[in-house]
């Protein structure tokens, strides 16, 4: 096998050809789940394209199936040829010849017709050049929605750190009012399903209907009125509610099954009423059914929350040691009990880092509350503060990179946040993220069974440990970054020593203490 003749660039970055090789061995020695740790920067998609050519290629797999949470790096995936990957988005990312003015996601015709009526639909062409492709790239929420996708030996997911979360929220709902929380489940729930079924037939039965009186193109008004044509759009008005109804079908028909064959599985909140599972796994057993291997790809990978039998495959981090330190470096506790007592003190040697670096501050609060607190006490010592609105996240954080001296005060913003190149150096972590006291019951059930694994399986410790990894790398994201990230609230340390092994290598070479 010559991986080199597969690379379609003229060199390897440092690492790629190793790891490259290291996957192909797994999976051609039956190597079921592979962990591939690849730190932003690394060249992760490279790596796994060239993994899957080679399998290929050596005739151990005859398709393979690439995952991503986001749309923009599937369209890039598609859109460099070198790598021959075929893309496949949701039909509401393609045009319709029905609704120039939608998409088709708002197609009138309905499903079962759609092919013979309209054989030059952008999205049946897109789809059936993904299911012939040898190498098919589509979003995570695509995969999981639609099930007729064609299987694939290999299946890649990456960004995979959220993928058991993502596979809870699958089969999350909000109950019906009038169910009884406390009866028969299983007898209410078969309800549900024939109530749900009742609508979808009304619904196909009505867009049926509407499709057989749509008005020609070009039609006149008085034509249309005088046949009793009706438009596009009170089709697809129809055709977008059905959709919405076969969904809540799938979903509540997972849910009975789960509730009749795993009723210790999930938690339902009765003040939400609420239905959740208490984990990912069996549903990850589900989505890996029928593939001979499956890669989840992260800088931070959370497969120990999903699977106990799997291999890591480690790349190293393309940023150079010195240009990404994490300095731990205490002002004070976070908690709730300490919080106004360390909070001036913070802003003070935020402050004093802010005007050292000369730059714009990004500034990880974990709540809204301490980012009240702390931005206002930053402002009180003449230093300009901007926050993230809850919605209105991306112009919040355009305002704050067009003002470029300013602190940013952020919540939830350690994962999808870019901050490539030298113009964000400073990148301060002033609470570590745990979990708050106060919690629902699915996070009460989840803790308790979590008490029964070790430390490093446990939810709770996984995702405080994977936040702080995550906000740390929002600034160096290639070889030629620079940030220093400070690490304030003390209640670091603490968690750090008991949960080392939950921090990946990168992370662990990158930290020091400020002296």
């Amino acid at each position: 096998m010559n991986l080199d003749s597969l690379n379609p660039y003229p060199t390897w970055r440092a690492g790629q050809r190793e790891a490259c090789q290291a996957i192909v061995e797994a999976v051609q020695d039956g190597q079921k789940i592979i962990t591939y740790k690849g730190p932003t920067g690394s060249g992760k998609s490279l790596v796994l394209s060239v993994a899957a050519r080679a399998l290929l290629e050596e005739g151990t797999i005859k398709r393979a199936t690439y995952t991503t949470p986001q749309r923009q790096l599937v369209h890039q995936l598609a859109g460099d040829e070198r790598l021959e990957i075929t893309a496949l988005l949701g039909r509401a990312n393609y045009p319709c010849h029905k609704m120039p003015q939608g998409s088709a996601g708002d197609c009138p015709v309905p499903a079962k017709a759609r092919r013979k009526t309209c054989p030059r639909c952008p999205y049946l062409a897109a789809r059936d050049a993904y299911v012939e492709a040898s190498v098919g790239a589509t979003t995570l929420d695509k995969l999981l929605t639609d099930r007729s996708l064609p299987a694939a030996e290999l299946l890649i997911v990456d960004e995979s750190q959220g993928l058991e979360m993502k596979l809870i929220e699958q089969r999350a709902a909000i109950l019906p009012e009038w169910m009884d929380l406390a009866g028969d489940l299983p007898e209410q729930m078969e309800t549900w399903i024939n109530a749900i079924r009742a609508k979808q037939l009304k619904y196909e039965g009505k867009l049926e209907r509407l499709f057989a009186r749509l008005a020609p193109p070009g039609e006149t008004a008085e034509v249309k009125s005088l046949m009793g044509y009706v438009e596009a759009e009170d089709a697809a008005k129809v055709a977008r509610n059905l959709e919405k109804i076969n969904r809540a079908m799938d979903k509540a028909t997972a849910i009975a099954r789960i509730v009749s064959e795993a009723p210790e599985s999930f938690v339902i909140d009765t003040k939400t009423r609420a239905f959740k599972l208490i984990s990912g796994r069996e549903q990850f057993r589900e989505f890996i059914m029928g593939t001979s291997s499956v890669i989840l790809a992260s800088g931070t990978p959370c497969t120990q929350l999903l699977a106990d039998d799997y291999l890591t495959v480690c790349a190293p981090h393309p940023v150079d040691v010195d240009r990404r330190r994490v300095y731990y470096d205490p002002v004070g506790k976070m908690n709730y009990q300490e919080r106004e007592t360390t909070i001036d003190k913070m802003a003070e040697r935020i402050v004093e880092l802010h005007r050292k670096s000369n730059r714009s501050t990004l500034i990880h609060c974990h709540s809204y509350g301490i980012a009240d607190r702390l931005g206002e006490a930053i402002r009180d010592l003449d230093v300009r503060a901007m926050w993230v609105m809850p919605r209105e996240r991306e112009q919040s954080i355009e305002r704050w990179k067009a003002a470029e001296d300013a602190c940013l005060m952020s919540v939830a913003c350690e994962e999808g946040l870019d901050l490539a190149g030298e113009k964000y150096p400073l990148n301060i972590i002033a609470k570590v993220p745990f979990l708050p006291y106060k919690s629902d019951e699915w996070t009460e059930k989840r803790k308790a069974a979590d008490n029964l694994l070790p430390a490093e399986r446990r939810w709770e410790n996984v995702s405080v440990a994977l936040a702080i990894q995550q906000a740390a790398g929002r600034c160096t994201r290639g070889p030629g970054d620079f940030s220093e990230t400070y690490i304030l609230d003390s209640s670091f340390e603490w968690f750090y020593k008991r949960n080392f092994i939950l921090f990946e290598e990168w992370f662990r070479a990158a930290l020091c203490r400020k002296v």
